[in-house]
């Protein structure tokens, strides 16, 4: 899964939909884990920006 701005520095997040005192008891949450970027991703990202800013 790609986030559009989303997390850019690797590391697990905890996402949840509401409040966290239900969603923890109903099991209403998850863990995502954010990797480094390969330097194949790099590219591909600036190569991106680049024809963003030419438009």
């Amino acid at each position: 899964m790609e986030l559009k701005d989303g997390a850019s520095c690797p590391g697990n997040y905890l996402y949840r939909s509401g409040s966290f005192g239900w969603d923890v008891e109903y099991g209403m949450w998850g863990i995502f884990r954010v990797m480094k970027h390969s330097i194949r991703c790099k590219c591909k990202e600036m190569c991106g920006r680049l024809l963003r800013c030419m438009k």
